[in-house]
């Protein structure tokens, strides 16, 4: 097996010499001798031999025979040199036909001299090596000489690194998870803050609202009522009639006075129940101009309703009917004898409607033009007759509003005009 091995060398020696062109340095170049020729081959051989570096001469045709190997091969391998040079590659190379063509393939695509396979040791240990290799030809017969890296270490280091950097992306994941959490947990916080803040603010208002807004009328309907039981024997007619008339509309205002608030503070503690249905407009603005009819007739008011017939709502019944009532009396309240109320809609976009409550009044002053919906500000003027109000009515018109999913506002002239704009969901209803 020697003689053959040595055999073997004697033709790769030959071949590493017109391969690398060194016949020429080692003086075989037109020499006779036989000396100098035996002493280049023996310093190749052992070049070959004793070289640290992992070298196999690979017959690729001979199903991959290892014709011969270094003293490096054989202690890597942990096999005698007769042992690995009886062997083919494929008894090392544990990879798969197809797994060797797959990492071949890989290697061409990113352009690599080298390739990545697992050796099996002699005890049957995996190592991952890196395969250098490349043709010799001998006798017009072409061969693989393969330098092989032992890179296990490098690659249990890679993937302990890939491991790591694994960790540390999951562990970044987890932290931005938890931040994002936590930033919710922190805005929910802030609007909690925000709403008892509110509350607690909304609180206070509605207890000055008893306190001073309600005690003004109740002290003077105990002081109306105090003067007719008093003096009733000696009233006439007509003196009680205007007493018991005031008295009516003092009663009539507190009452709607009372129903805002009661309907504000159940908006605030979010304890007013809305039921959604499809209503037709024209109907509910009629209904509501024969209840205000009386009031509007006082000051020889005419409202017109021009709004279609067919139009149709997506909202809730009571809070549309207040928030109508309450720009219609605020419109009537704030308009002169003989005064125009109109009420019109037309399409605001493909979702909504914009419905207009346009009067000819006293118009607002810019002073209190912020101050409309502000439920600690609230503008309280008196009507074009001295009506009373509370200032309460605009406010729950807004929060009605931005309920139904709207939006609401105005313009005004002073001695021109005001009108008030809010928008309100369309329906589905069609009508034919």
């Amino acid at each position: 097996m020697e003689n053959e091995n040595n055999n073997n060398f004697d033709n790769i020696e030959k071949s590493f010499i017109d391969q690398l062109g060194l016949d020429s340095y080692f003086g075989l170049e037109n020499k006779e001798s036989g000396n100098v020729e035996s002493d280049n081959h023996f310093f190749l051989k052992e070049l070959f031999e004793q070289h640290s570096a992992i070298m196999l001469i690979i017959d690729p045709v001979n199903n991959g025979r290892i014709l011969y190997s270094n003293k490096a091969a054989t202690e890597f391998y942990g096999l005698p040199n007769e042992a690995l040079n009886s062997m083919k590659i494929t008894d090392i190379n544990v990879l798969s036909t197809e797994e060797i063509k797959a990492e071949m393939d890989h290697a061409k695509q990113y352009e690599r001299n080298y390739f990545h396979f697992v050796h099996k040791l002699g005890n049957g240990e995996l190592r991952d090596v890196e395969v250098y290799s490349s043709p010799i030809k001998i006798k017009d017969k072409q061969l693989l000489f393969s330098i092989i890296h032992d890179i296990t270490d490098r690659k249990i280091a890679e993937n302990s690194l890939k491991k790591a950097n694994s960790d540390l992306i999951n562990s970044n994941n987890i932290i931005s998870q938890q931040l994002v959490k936590l930033n919710s947990l922190y805005n929910r916080l802030q609007e909690s803050e925000s709403r008892l803040v509110k509350l607690n603010s909304s609180k206070d208002i509605f207890f000055s609202i008893i306190a001073h807004d309600l005690k003004s009328p109740v002290s003077g309907f105990l002081d109306t009522l105090k003067m007719l039981s008093t003096n009733f024997s000696h009233m006439t007619i007509g003196t009680i009639k205007e007493y018991t008339t005031a008295l009516y509309e003092s009663a009539e205002n507190l009452y709607s006075f009372l129903e805002n608030l009661l309907n504000w503070s159940r908006i605030q503690r979010g304890n007013f129940r809305f039921y959604y249905n499809d209503y037709n407009l024209h109907d509910i603005v009629t209904d509501i101009i024969k209840i205000v009819e009386r009031n509007a007739d006082l000051k020889n008011i005419k409202i017109e309703n021009n709004i279609d017939k067919d139009v149709y709502v997506y909202s809730d019944e009571n809070m549309l009917t207040s928030i109508l009532n309450n720009l219609i009396f605020n419109a009537i309240k704030y308009t002169y004898n003989g005064g125009l109320i109109k009420i019109g809609c037309k399409d605001y976009n493909s979702r909504l409607y914009l419905i207009t409550v346009e009067d000819n009044g006293v118009g607002i002053d810019d002073y209190l033009k912020d101050d409309i919906f502000k439920i600690d500000k609230r503008a309280i003027r008196p009507g074009t007759n001295n009506e009373l109000g509370t200032g309460l009515g605009l406010i729950l018109t807004k929060d009605f509003v931005e309920k139904c999913g709207g939006d609401i506002w105005f313009e005004s002239n002073l001695g021109e005009y005001t009108r008030f704009h809010f928008t309100i969901m369309k329906s589905n209803i069609i009508n034919e």
